[in-house]
């Protein structure tokens, strides 16, 4: 976790509490930028809505603004929050407000919702003189950091440390208990081999970490094999569909996307039109061992989405009889 450089002074925030006197402290963002943030934000927006909006609201912070999507094949064509409205049924109204598209915030938006906090994804920042002028602005590189490093990060710059650590505790708990599962059912989970892999038009996407599936196979225990331990990714970065042998393992993960229209039908065809024999070549389709989770699920910036996949998999693998691999 990153610490932030502490120092408690009493200042008047900026268009939010024009009246009222805030305890601020300062912090140096993703961008080498120092900026004095109040130690308890009460109106905060942020630009994304998957990596920042999500868990904030899980935490039950103050957020009034976040960024949007749109599709008119998920939430009735409405702009959606990614990941709150899938994981949570939130949705934009009076008490959280449409701000833009997640990469594009409407500055005239944001101003008039007088924040004491901003928050944006470090990628737009031709947009941070702008918002900051409106209030303390923090920029995020909020996909760099493992997951559980940035959400305790955030809970820090929000001031609701506590409220996370009471969330992870319980994870912690489930954990345990998924952990005497496995330990009844298959013994060593190491002895499982799993695998992430999405295909696309340019080859098979094979992640070295991937959101709420890397923590909790990791966390398992489960033998997880990754685009590094492959070695023969392309220059794209992707596995050739020649090589899609190589992916072999007890179970194969990949996942769709239920807010651009692609429900998991969709991938199964992805994969057969793209590698012939596709359910008779690899062992986990050839035994039903092809697990398509709902990519919200995955990039899930949220403990929830890490309670929801160790339910997932402990169910997927150890609640159930399936086919070993031949080693």
């Amino acid at each position: 976790m990153r610490k932030f450089t502490l120092h408690t002074v009493a200042a008047f925030a900026v268009l939010a509490t024009p009246t009222a006197a805030q305890d601020t402290r300062t912090v140096t963002d993703d961008l080498g930028n120092v900026v004095e943030i109040p130690v308890k934000p009460q109106r905060i927006v942020v630009s994304r809505s998957d990596c920042l909006a999500t868990p904030l609201i899980e935490l039950g912070a103050p957020l009034i603004g976040a960024g949007s999507m749109q599709d008119d094949g998920f939430n009735n064509g409405q702009p959606f929050i990614r990941g709150a409205t899938a994981l949570y049924g939130t949705q934009f109204g009076d008490d959280l407000v449409d701000i833009g598209f997640i990469n594009q915030p409407d500055p005239e938006i944001i101003a008039s919702l007088e924040p004491d906090l901003i928050i944006i994804a470090s990628w737009v920042a031709d947009s941070y003189d702008q918002l900051s002028a409106i209030a303390p602005t923090y920029a995020a590189a909020c996909f760099e950091p493992p997951l559980k490093e940035w959400l305790a990060t955030l809970a820090d710059l929000v001031g609701m440390t506590a409220e996370h650590e009471a969330l992870m505790a319980s994870y912690e708990i489930k954990l345990d208990n998924a952990r005497a599962v496995f330990a009844d059912r298959i013994g060593d989970p190491a002895d499982v081999s799993v695998v992430f892999a999405d295909p696309f038009d340019a080859g098979i996407y094979v992640a070295d970490a991937y959101g709420t599936f890397t923590v909790v196979t990791d966390d398992l225990g489960l033998s997880r094999i990754t685009a590094s331990d492959l070695g023969m990714l392309g220059d794209d970065g992707n596995l050739s569909f020649e090589l899609v042998e190589e992916l072999d393992a007890d179970f194969i993960f990949s996942s769709h996307q239920s807010f651009f229209d692609q429900p998991p039908s969709h991938q199964l065809e992805v994969w057969r039109n793209n590698v012939p024999g596709f359910d008779d070549l690899l062992h986990a389709p050839r035994n039903n061992q092809l697990v398509i989770l709902d990519r919200s699920l995955v990039r899930a910036f949220a403990v929830d989405g890490l309670n929801t996949m160790l339910a997932v998999l402990t169910s997927q693998i150890a609640e159930r009889d399936f086919v070993p691999l031949e080693k």
